[in-house]
């Protein structure tokens, strides 16, 4: 009877095609004109040029063996653009008025991002003693105060929380979040002594995009996966069955003269936590409940193209990150035309600016002229220029990024054991397992490997 997939983000592609490698008879079901969830590309032509928009996320390192390999199995490393070295070495933080570069090693504690006094305080870090392994979940603003000290909570963790989660971190967990980060404590007893002896975060490796910008990778699958992917395709029903699954659906458009019923042994629900548990709420209520708590923060994207001439001194850098307190309202900004040239088009530069976040819920319901007036008052602030745009486009995320608050790993687990309790049922999503892009194709290809386990193949 084969699985179905429903959800065509990265996680859910990404299981779809290894299921279709492994010899699974798979079909992948997804409500949405085009593959890939927030992996969204824009192309403008311009000046007879063009500017290529990510709507989404923007880039990837190609430090992960399970991304590289799906980019690999659809045949999408052919259009693979590598980040321009120079800018991935450098990134800035927006403070006292300017932007200033941000040194992750040891020359940290002479950055003037910091006053002395919490210069001094890290330097106490190795001397801090770690928690018990039994104590409650600390938040991460707990955990940074206790380890690093407030300040250096409030002028480097809140802007570099804010652009991976777009989160709180007086919010989020610190183990639900940052898993690895609690690990090197409980094992070290230093997160200083850890860095010493080169156990710090992995690296992500080189930062890349595709030719035609990320949504290049969700159509090369789809293109893989052929007639098996099929787009404009409503789920409204899921039940369970003796024999496995009967799956109800309903193409976009149609009329309600009724729906087609599809079977399979397995089912893969990949979509947000919102959309499972609707999808759960008779099969498996108190899974459903679980899912259904789960937040998500949301999020604006804006992207300012503009003539050279007219733009900010924009650096040869990743981007900058703007801390809540500095008085702007942006989160930070990618120089994309910096990371990559072919972004913009001949004597143009493109940034990407990303607001509103947990911190800023009400962000994404501003009319347009309202966004793009405080971004280009804050792009005029932290880079100097005029900023007269040759292009603007406002992309509104409502469920952009999962929120591993306080308990999150708790709920997890709970989901996880009721998922076990539901034959032939897989969940998959970035609420689970990590929210960046290695992460879903990871969890993706573990989640293929035991639906074939269990199909025999």
């Amino acid at each position: 009877m084969g699985a179905i997939v429903i959800g065509a983000g990265l996680s859910g592609l990404a299981c779809a095609l290894h299921l279709e490698r492994a010899g699974v008879a798979v079909t992948l079901l997804d409500a949405g004109d085009a593959p890939g969830g927030n992996l969204r590309t824009k192309i403008v032509p311009v000046d007879g040029g063009r500017y290529v928009l990510d709507l989404g996320p923007n880039s990837f390192g190609d430090g992960s063996a399970d991304l590289m390999d799906l980019v690999r199995a659809c045949g999408a490393d052919a259009d693979l653009v590598p980040a321009a070295e120079a800018a991935c070495e450098t990134r800035y933080i927006f403070r006292n008025g300017r932007i200033v570069p941000v040194d992750p090693g040891p020359r940290l504690l002479l950055s003037p991002l910091l006053p002395i006094a919490a210069r001094l305080r890290l330097m106490c870090e190795p001397f801090i003693g770690r928690s018990r392994a039994d104590a409650p979940e600390e938040t991460l603003a707990a955990f940074c105060d206790r380890r690093l000290g407030r300040m250096a909570r409030l002028k480097l963790l809140t802007p570099v929380v804010s652009g991976i989660y777009a989160g709180d971190p007086e919010k989020l967990g610190a183990e639900s979040a940052f898993p690895a980060m609690i690990a090197l404590e409980r094992e070290h007893g230093s997160l200083v002594r850890a860095a010493m002896k080169g156990h710090g975060p992995p690296g992500r490796g080189r930062l890349q995009t595709f030719e035609d910008g990320l949504a290049a990778l969700p159509r090369r699958i789809a293109d893989a996966l052929g007639a098996a992917y099929r787009p404009r395709t409503n789920v409204t029903s899921l039940t369970r069955a003796a024999d496995g699954w009967r799956v109800a659906v309903r193409s976009n458009g149609t009329d309600d003269a009724g729906d087609e019923v599809l079977t399979a042994r397995d089912v893969i629900v990949a979509t947000p936590a919102v959309a499972a548990a609707r999808l759960l709420a008779d099969t498996a209520p108190g899974l459903a409940a679980d899912l259904a708590a789960i937040r998500y923060a949301p999020m604006v994207v804006v992207h300012v193209g503009v003539r050279r001439e007219d733009a900010g001194a924009i650096p040869d850098a990743f981007g900058v990150l703007v801390p809540r307190e500095e008085g702007l309202r942006i989160l930070g900004a990618i120089f994309s035309s910096r990371l990559f040239a072919d972004r913009a088009p001949q004597g143009h530069e493109l940034v990407t600016i990303f607001t509103g976040g947990d911190l800023d819920p009400e962000a994404p319901s501003l009319p347009d002229d309202e966004i793009l007036a405080y971004v280009l008052r804050d792009l005029r602030t932290a880079l100097p220029g005029a900023w007269t745009p040759a292009l603007t486009r406002i992309t509104r995320w409502p469920l952009a990024i999962p929120q591993y608050v306080v308990g999150h790993k708790d709920r997890v687990a709970r989901i996880e054991a009721a998922e076990r309790a539901v034959p032939g049922l897989t969940l998959l999503g970035n609420w689970r397992g990590g929210i960046a892009m290695p992460n879903c194709a990871r969890e993706g290809a573990a989640a293929a490997a035991k639906v074939a386990e269990r199909a025999g193949v």
